[in-house]
Formats: C-alpha cells, sequence, structure tokens
C-alpha cells in the first residue's frame, strides 16, 4: 500500500478507494521494446480529478536487483486473489478501508521501523506524495512531468517538491565573496 502510493502520487482517499480491478500488468511497447507496465487506474472522485473521468497512472518494471513495484504488486495481486470489485486493501477483518486508515497504517509502520509516536506526528500518507515528488524532482524528471504522473492541473506541484539541505544554503553560500 505505501509503496503503491508513494509510486503512484496517491493520496490516502484513493488508496482506500482501490478495487482490485483498478491495477493491472500489462505488457506495452516502450521505445520499440516490449515493457511490463503496472497501469493503476485512479477513481474519479479524486481530489483533482475536476472532469470526474478518472485516470490511470503508470509505472515501469524496473531491472532485477532494483526495487520493481510491478513485481511486488505481481505477488500481491496473486496472493490477494480477490474479484475485480474487491477493494485492493483492507482492514484486519477484510473489509473496506475508511479514508483515514492509510495514514494509521503508515504511522504504525514507522513505529515498527523505529521512529516514536512523537517523531510520526509530522508524517501523513501525503507525505508519500511530496516524498515521491521530491525524489523524482531530484532525479532530473521535470515538474512538467512530475505534474503529468501525479495528474496535478495547476503549479501547485511545486509546494510538493521540496529543496534540499544544499540548495537551501546555495543562496546565501554565494553572498558576501564579490
Amino acid at each position: 500500500m505505501v509503496g503503491l502510493g508513494y509510486f503512484c502520487f496517491l493520496r490516502r482517499s484513493e488508496v482506500a478507494r482501490m478495487q482490485c480491478g483498478h491495477v493491472e500488468i500489462r505488457t506495452i511497447e516502450v521505445e520499440e521494446q516490449p515493457m511490463r507496465v503496472l497501469h493503476v487506474y485512479v477513481d474519479p472522485r479524486c481530489k483533482n480529478d475536476a472532469e470526474r473521468k478518472g485516470h490511470t497512472r503508470l509505472v515501469g518494471e524496473r531491472a532485477s536487483g532494483e526495487m520493481c513495484m510491478v513485481r511486488m504488486m505481481e505477488v500481491y495481486l496473486a496472493e490477494r486473489n480477490g474479484a475485480a470489485e474487491e477493494p485492493l486493501f483492507t482492514t484486519g477483518a477484510g473489509d473496506r478501508m475508511h479514508e483515514d486508515t492509510p495514514n494509521g497504517r503508515l504511522k504504525y509502520w514507522l513505529q515498527c521501523a523505529g521512529m516514536t509516536a512523537q517523531q510520526t506526528r509530522d508524517y501523513g500518507f501525503h507525505s508519500l506524495r511530496a516524498g515521491a515528488a521530491t525524489d523524482a524532482h531530484r532525479a532530473g524528471v521535470s515538474e512538467e512531468e512530475i505534474k503529468m504522473h501525479g495528474n496535478w492541473k495547476s503549479d501547485a506541484v511545486k509546494v510538493y517538491i521540496r529543496a534540499s539541505t544544499e540548495e537551501r544554503l546555495r543562496a546565501s553560500g554565494a553572498l558576501g565573496r564579490g
């Protein structure tokens, strides 16, 4: 759930509403080469889908040895073995999640990884969206490509891309040298 949220810039409500049929792995041609691609359908009720049409986010398979969302979802879907209309991620009882559940799970998993409850207060599922946009930008992905993947229609994406310490120090480091 967290990996899918990160790789697809998903909001907690989008993850909570996902159904098994919303995620599919297809082989398509990319630069004249076959590539396995995870197609993730995002419900038309998502916050920034003004036309209420829904949209699909794509994640390509990575080389062996790299963290690959395609292979992880392939394993999850095989184990989940749910009908298309069933929730993709469920509560412990197997029911559909409330839209706040992804936040609670993320905080729980952060605590399992060693963070204190105090430290996890500053993190929520939306942190994955900001972190992924920031990571993509630092890797050289253009703001336009980030906007397209995250379905941003405005320049609000700029708020999600966080400057590194080095970038923040660059302005003051240039001062007083002349």
